[in-house]
């Protein structure tokens, strides 16, 4: 089983009254406080099932620390034989479109559970008004099953963990902690739901895990060669732009070449005309030969120079934009043979598959 939700939802709170009332001991890596504590998917086991413990996971975060326990989170609950999402009493908010897709990866029925945790934060004090506070637990569960369409199938818990956080950060904790919140805190509910668990069930279970692994790897796939197209497309665009640059400034070069070139037979012709007149002296013919070699070198001198700037001027404006990187890191990959193509890596699989330590 894997427990899973956003920040500071209470799982960690969820599974370490899960641990005493049990009877077990709190391992040194389970830590309750108000921060971001879970950084690692940790297994524990709880009566006779492995119970995960996976990081929130925060939608739209920039850092890749968050980044990486989203994805660890996911990860461990795409394995799982049974998922259960915690969620606090204001249910989901921005991680509503996340769960909705992870919701319809082909769980069987009963293995994904709902936990709103922490109900006695809800707004309504249990000890002063235990009707009002079982109302709007139930008026919860039934917005809970409207917002992701949930049939009479899929249980849903509200618990109080840890009620007027009794117990706070403490670990070294016995039964008798919350013995005063026990009939109305939702945990013995939760509790029985775990005995319940039929091993009869698992072969259907774990045939459903795998397929839904296999449709994240199958997902993650098209999603990460669509990336790649998208990328490869950006930088085609890139490489044809520039191969029609390149085609007109060899047009343009071609008219100069040829421009200089007629204008050059026309001055050897006129120089071969007036060497034939008489009056045309050799120092007078070689001064004017010299001053028209000149000002045709000059004129044509300049034309290519300002084509020249023209191309200098144009490459540094294209080399400025962003999707020049992008190019010029494929070139400089493809140019030292390395392979260009990634494959995703898809989740993890567990290696512990037995009731007493598979991936409940």
């Amino acid at each position: 089983m894997t427990l899973f939700g956003s920040y500071d939802t209470g799982k960690s709170s969820l599974l370490r009254r899960l641990l005493v009332d049990s009877g077990g001991d709190v391992p040194g890596w389970l830590t309750i406080s108000a921060r971001h504590e879970t950084f690692e998917v940790n297994d524990i086991e709880v009566g006779g099932c492995i119970v995960r413990d996976t990081p929130g996971f925060a939608v739209g975060a920039s850092d890749i620390r968050a980044q990486n326990n989203s994805r660890r989170a996911m990860a461990a609950v795409g394995l799982t034989d049974v998922g259960i999402a915690v969620l606090t009493p204001q249910l989901a908010t921005a991680e509503r479109d996340v769960l909705k897709k992870l919701f319809t990866r082909g769980w069987t029925a009963g293995t994904m559970w709902f936990v709103i945790s922490r109900f006695d934060e809800a707004g309504v004090d249990p000890e002063y008004d235990l009707a009002e506070y079982r109302e709007l637990g139930d008026r919860k569960v039934r917005e809970l099953r409207e917002l992701f369409e949930l049939d009479d199938r899929t249980p849903v818990f509200v618990v109080s963990q840890d009620p007027f956080q009794t117990a706070g950060p403490d670990t070294d904790l016995s039964r008798e902690t919350w013995d005063d919140f026990r009939g109305w805190d939702g945990m013995r509910d939760f509790a029985d739901a775990f005995e319940a668990v039929s091993l009869s069930a698992l072969p259907g279970w774990r045939h459903a895990a795998g397929q839904r692994y296999w449709a994240a790897v199958l997902d993650e796939t098209v999603t990460e060669l669509r990336r790649q197209l998208a990328d490869y497309t950006a930088r085609a665009e890139v490489a044809a732009s520039g191969v029609a640059r390149r085609d007109v400034w060899e047009s343009e070069l071609d008219t100069l070449d040829r421009a200089a070139q007629a204008s050059l037979d026309g001055l050897v012709e006129e120089v071969m005309r007036r060497s034939w007149e008489p009056s045309s002296g050799t120092d007078e013919l070689q001064a004017e030969i010299q001053r028209t070699l000149d000002e045709w070198f000059t004129k044509h001198e300049v034309r290519l120079q300002r084509l020249r700037q023209s191309i200098r001027k144009t490459k540094e404006r294209e080399r400025a934009r962003p999707s020049w990187a992008g190019f010029a890191s494929l070139v400089a990959t493809l140019g030292s043979g390395q392979d260009t193509s990634t494959t995703p890596a898809g989740p993890a699989v567990p290696q512990n598959m037995s009731r007493r330590s598979g991936p409940w």
